[in-house]
């Protein structure tokens, strides 16, 4: 397989730590999360889904943060920037040279802002105690792009420098849907549905090499509509006492796609959608001593196909903390 490294760098983070059910939290009660996840690969998909190597090698650590918390008994304010900030990456192609300047691909990814609101629940306008229901419309807020005029300085004088942009940074507008079907007091199973419609970007370089080629051409980049993201999934939940609190466990599948991007108006090109599917097994323990609730967790996501993208294996580790005014 052989692909442009412009193509390769761009790859994303998955967190499957965060729980995407119908749950909301008690009125007046926060929960705030923190995570870290390190993701590896270097192996990828082609537009036809076949694996193989990528030619280049990735790695990243990235920090995130989130806060939720209880407007009413059923609706849930949130702020969600998980993955955060990549703090630490690096992007190996084959061949490189050891003694060239490193590439990564650090920065800032795209904030998101929802409220989740439980239609059917214990609490909910619709009670039912055996089925949840929940929508959660929200907005995806850009963060500050990559500068890749400083980063070509850097690169021009021989130092480390940023080769890729991490995320898209377009504003986005969308919802979440979730459904629980509750077994019994140890396991429910859930499913899930986001959609998120991208609006166009002006000027837009994802790389290092884009910039320099529109720069040494003299011509404006490009505008960009990435179009779509669709996220589905289905994730069994699993949970009992144990100790002096309460133990987890989660499996969720979860199914990744998105168009290929227009570019100035024009339609996309044929086979540049991409999808994934992914395993993200996670375990969890909520300790309930001492005079605040703490839980953590540990996922670890395992693509199992996909198409024009890398196949990155992702560990991530979260803490939460819950607290109430």
């Amino acid at each position: 397989m052989k692909k442009a490294l412009v193509i390769l760098i761009i790859a994303a983070l998955a967190l499957p730590v965060f729980a995407n059910d119908a749950l909301v939290m008690p009125k007046g009660v926060f929960r705030t999360y923190l995570t870290a996840a390190y993701a590896s690969g270097d192996q990828a998909y082609d537009k036809d889904g076949e694996k193989d190597d990528a030619g280049t090698e990735i790695s990243a650590l990235n920090l995130g943060t989130a806060l939720e918390f209880g407007i009413t008994e059923w609706i849930t304010g949130g702020i969600q920037w998980a993955p955060g900030y990549t703090v630490s990456s690096k992007i190996e192609p084959d061949g490189y040279p050891s003694s060239a300047p490193e590439m990564d691909m650090n920065g800032a990814y795209d904030l998101k802002v929802g409220a989740k609101i439980q239609i059917v629940g214990p609490e909910a306008p619709v009670q039912n105690d055996q089925i949840r229901f929940a929508v959660t419309p929200g907005v995806k807020i850009p963060l500050g792009a990559v500068d890749f005029e400083e980063e070509y300085e850097k690169y021009s004088d021989g130092d480390d420098f940023t080769a890729s942009d991490p995320a898209k940074h377009a504003f986005a507008i969308g919802a979440q849907v979730a459904a629980d079907y509750v077994v019994n007091e140890m396991f429910y199973l859930n499913v899930y549905c986001e959609f998120m419609k991208y609006f166009e970007r002006k000027e837009v370089s994802e790389t290092l090499t884009e910039w320099a080629t529109y720069d040494a051409m003299s011509v404006d980049a490009p505008d960009i509509n990435y179009g779509y993201d669709l996220t589905l999934e289905l994730e069994p939940h699993f949970g009992m006492p144990l100790g002096p609190g309460q133990f987890g466990a989660s499996l969720p599948i979860t199914y990744e796609k998105s168009p290929g991007a227009s570019v100035d108006g024009e339609d996309p090109e044929d086979d540049s959608d991409s999808y994934s599917l992914s395993i993200g097994p996670n375990v969890s323990y909520l300790f309930k001593v001492g005079p605040v609730p703490l839980e953590t967790k540990l996922g670890y996501t395992l693509p199992l196909a996909g198409k024009n993208g890398m196949a990155m294996n992702t560990a991530v580790f979260q803490l939460k903390v819950y607290f109430q005014f």
